[in-house]
């Protein structure tokens, strides 16, 4: 009997991550960021954090965990700041990489990649910072090379984090029901999708027919669907590790620019399911945020009760600043990928570079 993962985009994690098609990642750094956001998006620049690092693993573990071996390897060492990281791995792209010791790196590469990243304190002289990225990177050094091979090296710590938000998801009294194998319910988890994007009057194919997409297209990979087959609804559900109180998440829906992550990822499930013959009958159910701290390990859902319609509205966060609809975003990003302009925005180009001011 079909079933949603049959109607999903069928590729690897890794085919997801460097097709072409803009994600929400992208969108919400072109929100955050600007045109220079999406700069760093077009040289290859991938951001890499502590945070990151945490909620990368705590979804392996959750969602797929028979895949963990081939992806981390836990061992123990002390993982540097994020800024010595940054600098240890800059290091490595540069070094002979023969070379597997980090004492034996020369002091002008390790100077060259600190001062590249923006290491070091006005009064430090060079040998005190060669010394102290050399002290604090040294054991993360020998582990790099895994990192070729596909292979993350994460803390004895770090593991457990992870292991004790993937523990509580379980045992939580709000949450432990999405693994119970309740009568009716399958739960799905990383479904990928890709369709077309336009405007709203076209009819968008579906993401397997490869010939009718263009390269107009967007996708998105859902952490968790849940289907309920005797009721006929989804619900799509997105785990994110924080760094607020589970309380206070809405901050974190704010800061970061989920609001396009939900309504984007809704909109592409209902496109995609209003074309299939058993789906277009289900009811999509609000975007659902599944937000846990690592140390509060209190998990809850935020319903995004906006992600069930197409067109959003703006607003302004608690910071005064303004949030448009996924789609008004897509448009520039995608202008300016086509044109390899990241020095000056789509508007003052196309108006001869006229600034229009409007207050």
């Amino acid at each position: 009997m079909k079933n949603l993962y049959d109607i999903s985009w069928q590729v690897t994690e890794q085919e997801y991550r460097k097709d072409r098609a803009i994600s929400y990642s992208t969108l919400s750094t072109f929100a955050r960021e600007g045109i220079k956001g999406l700069k760093k998006i077009s040289q290859g620049f991938t951001i890499d954090s502590s945070s990151l690092r945490h909620g990368s693993l705590v979804d392996t573990l959750l969602t797929d965990k028979e895949n963990f071996k081939n992806l981390y390897v836990v061992s123990k060492f002390k993982m540097p700041t994020d800024q010595v990281k940054s600098i240890v791995d800059l290091i490595w792209k540069k070094s002979d990489k023969k070379i597997n010791n980090l004492k034996k790196i020369s002091s002008d590469l390790i100077l060259e990649c600190s001062r590249e990243i923006g290491y070091g304190g006005a009064s430090w002289n060079e040998s005190t910072i060669v010394k102290k990225i050399i002290e604090a990177g040294e054991e993360y050094f020998h582990l790099i090379p895994l990192t070729e091979k596909g292979i993350t090296p994460i803390t004895n710590e770090d593991y457990q984090f992870a292991k004790n938000c993937v523990n509580a998801l379980y045992d939580n009294k709000y949450t432990k029901w999405l693994f119970s194998n309740l009568p009716n319910i399958k739960v799905y988890y990383q479904l990928k999708f890709k369709i077309n994007f336009d405007d709203f009057n076209d009819i968008k194919p579906l993401q397997w027919k490869e010939e009718l997409l263009s390269k107009n297209t967007i996708r998105c990979m859902f952490d968790i669907i849940v289907e309920d087959s005797k009721n006929k609804f989804l619900l799509p559900i997105d785990l994110k590790t924080t760094s607020h109180n589970e309380e206070n998440f809405d901050l974190s829906i704010q800061d970061w620019y989920y609001d396009l992550q939900a309504t984007k990822y809704s909109y592409i499930l209902r496109q995609v399911c209003s074309q299939d013959d058993k789906y277009k009958d289900y009811k999509i159910l609000p975007f659902c945020f599944l937000p846990i701290n690592k140390f509060n390990l209190n998990p809850q859902f935020y319903e995004y009760k906006d992600s069930i319609h197409d067109l959003q509205k703006t607003f302004i966060d608690y910071k005064g600043q303004s949030h448009y609809p996924w789609y008004e975003y897509l448009q520039k990003t995608r202008w300016h990928f086509d044109n390899n302009e990241f020095n000056y925005d789509m508007e003052t180009v196309l108006n001869n570079g006229k600034k229009i001011i409007k207050f």
